[in-house]
């Protein structure tokens, strides 16, 4: 899970100048999910 997490983080940080809104509304669904799969 961890290394699935830092992907995240890592498109996060360098999508995040571009779509500043919609990638965090993207992260913050993705984690959501991601949460549900596998915890």
């Amino acid at each position: 899970m961890r290394k699935i997490l830092s992907v995240f983080f890592l498109f996060h940080r360098f999508e995040y100048r571009r779509e500043n809104n919609l990638l965090i509304i993207f992260f913050k669904e993705a984690h959501r999910i991601n949460y549900g799969d596998f915890s």
